[in-house]
C-alpha cells in the first residue's frame, strides 16, 4: 500500500514540477552553449593575436558576438528566475499536498483507505522527499551544464592529467570520503527535518481552536520548532565546543588533523540529533492525525 501512495503523490506533482524541471535544463543548456561559443570566438582570437595577425576583435567577432552576448544575459536571467521556481514551487507542493491530502477536502477520501495513519505520513513525507531532491539535483546540472560547457570550450587551455593527479593526491592525503559522506547524510537529515517540521506546523495550525489564523499558526510554530532546535544545538555546542578547542595543539599538521576529526565529530553529533529530531516530529505528526485532526 505505501507504493501505491507514493505514486500516487508522485503523479499529483509531475505534471507540475517535471516540466518546470526540463524547462530549467533546457534554457540552461542553450546558456551553456552560448557561453562556450563566446569563449571559442576569444580564445581563436587570442589565438589570432598571438600568432601576429593584425587583427582587431571589433572586425574579428561582430556582428556575432553581439547576438551571442545578448543570448547569454537574456539566458542567464531566466536560468536564475527558473532556478528560484523550482524551488518555490517545490516547496509549495511539499505544503500543498500535505494540506490539502491530510487536511484539506482530500483528507475524507485518504482516512477511509484501509492503512494506518503512520503509513499515509510516510508516503507524503517520501514523496516530498524524491521532489526535493529532484528540485536539488536540477539545480546541481545547471551548475554542470554551464560550467562544464564553458570548460570544455576552454579544453586546450587545462591541464587536466595534473589535475586529476593533483585531486587524487588530496584525496589519499586528506581522506575526504568520510567527511563527504557526513555531509551528504547530514543534508538529508536536515532536509527531512525541515519537511516533517512543515507537516508538523500544519497539523498544529489546523487544530479546531486556530481554524481563523491556521496559516499564521503554522508559519509560528515552524519557526518556534526550529527556535528551539537551534538552543539545543547551541547547547551542545557550548559545551563541548571548549573542551574540544582545549584539546587542540598549535603543531600545524596536527591541528589541521584536529580540525578534520572534529569536524567529523560534529557532524556526526549534528546527524544523531536530526535523525532524533525527525523522529519525534513524526511522531508528533502522526499522533496528532490520529487525535487532532479536524477535518
Amino acid at each position: 500500500m505505501l507504493g501505491k501512495l507514493l505514486k500516487y503523490e508522485l503523479k499529483a506533482s509531475a505534471r507540475t514540477l517535471l516540466p518546470l524541471y526540463a524547462g530549467t535544463l533546457l534554457i540552461a543548456l542553450v546558456c551553456g552553449i552560448s557561453m562556450a561559443i563566446r569563449v571559442d570566438n576569444m580564445n581563436e582570437f587570442h589565438q589570432y593575436m598571438a600568432n601576429g595577425t593584425a587583427v582587431t576583435y571589433g572586425s574579428f567577432a561582430d556582428p556575432i558576438d553581439g547576438g551571442i552576448d545578448t543570448l547569454i544575459g537574456f539566458t542567464m536571467i531566466l536560468v536564475f528566475a527558473f532556478c528560484v521556481a523550482v524551488t518555490v514551487l517545490t516547496v509549495m507542493s511539499v505544503v500543498q499536498r500535505f494540506n490539502h491530502g491530510i487536511a484539506g477536502n482530500e483528507g475524507y477520501l485518504m482516512f477511509t483507505l484501509p492503512v494506518k495513519h503512520e503509513v499515509l505520513l510516510g508516503s507524503k513525507l517520501l514523496g516530498a522527499l524524491l521532489w526535493s531532491l529532484a528540485s536539488i539535483l536540477v539545480i546541481f546540472l545547471v551548475g554542470a551544464i554551464i560550467g562544464g560547457l564553458t570548460i570544455f570550450a576552454e579544453r586546450e587551455y587545462f591541464d587536466w592529467a595534473y589535475l586529476w593527479y593533483r585531486i587524487w593526491e588530496l584525496i589519499r592525503s586528506w581522506n575526504p570520503i568520510p567527511s563527504l559522506l557526513l555531509t551528504g547524510l547530514n543534508g538529508l537529515c536536515s532536509l527531512v527535518c525541515t519537511i516533517l517540521t512543515i507537516y508538523l506546523a500544519i497539523m498544529v495550525g489546523q487544530m479546531e481552536q486556530f481554524n481563523k489564523y491556521r496559516v499564521a499558526v503554522a508559519v509560528v510554530v515552524f519557526f518556534a520548532v526550529n527556535w528551539a532546535f537551534g538552543l539545543v544545538e547551541g547547547a551542545f555546542y557550548s559545551l563541548f565546543g571548549i573542551h574540544m578547542m582545549a584539546g587542540m595543539t598549535p603543531e600545524p599538521v596536527q591541528y589541521v588533523n584536529d580540525v578534520y576529526n572534529n569536524y567529523n565529530f560534529i557532524l556526526g553529533t549534528d546527524t544523531i540529533m536530526s535523525i532524533i529530531f525527525c523522529v519525534l516530529c513524526f511522531l508528533g505528526t502522526a499522533w496528532m492525525m490520529k487525535k487532532k485532526l479536524n477535518l
